[in-house]
């Protein structure tokens, strides 16, 4: 593992896995992941407390905790599949989407790929639920400015087991370094559980 990573730039290769829950407390399963293109902007900004603690007249201690993220997803437009898979809209019989006051988003993996200047890095988040995106429509001008939809979610831990221990884990990634060249190449192939062993897949 390098210490030295260069910077970082681009966003692609925007994916989501859909989850189903496991039975008594265990695992449950992935789904392939799925291909969001179009992606202009990825922001994961980290949600939780920091706490100090005063004693003897000064900062004793101190502490923080991690609730995980909220994400921000900028895409050139997203699809109707994406719309019905992770935010509950309907189909009807004659093809026309649409959406259900009573629609409640799904649970699932959202994976993505930083660029870099000296490695790429590959991500995931376990436990997303993305709520309605914003849509909005500008008139054409001179020169056209295409409009996003930014889609944005919250990313929390899910309980894996690593060993024999039980373990809320957040997010994963990997660069693309020779020691980790087959998961980098294979990270959209499937959700990779942390933990895992004799899996290249």
């Amino acid at each position: 593992m390098s210490d030295s990573k260069g910077v970082r730039y681009g966003i692609s290769n925007a994916h989501y896995a859909l989850y189903t829950d496991g039975t008594n407390g265990a695992l449950g399963t992935y789904a392939t992941p799925v291909a969001m293109k179009g992606a202009t902007q990825l922001t994961l900004t980290p949600q939780g407390n920091t706490w100090t603690f005063y004693a003897d007249d000064i900062a004793y201690e101190t502490g923080s905790s991690n609730t995980g993220y909220e994400v921000s997803l900028t895409i050139a437009v997203l699809g109707d599949q994406a719309k019905v898979d992770l935010l509950g809209y309907v189909v009807d019989s004659n093809g026309v989407v649409y959406e259900p006051a009573t629609a409640e988003p799904a649970s699932c993996a959202f994976l993505w790929e930083f660029g870099g200047s000296k490695v790429k890095k590959r991500g995931l988040l376990y436990n997303v639920k993305f709520s309605r995106p914003t849509q909005t429509g500008n008139t054409k001008t001179d020169s056209i400015d295409p409009d996003t939809d930014e889609l944005t979610g919250t990313a929390i831990g899910r309980d894996i087991t690593i060993g024999t221990s039980t373990v809320n884990v957040i997010k994963a990634s990997v660069t693309n370094e020779t020691s980790t060249a087959t998961r980098f190449n294979n990270w959209f192939s499937s959700v990779y559980i942390v933990g895992a062993t004799g899996s290249t897949s």
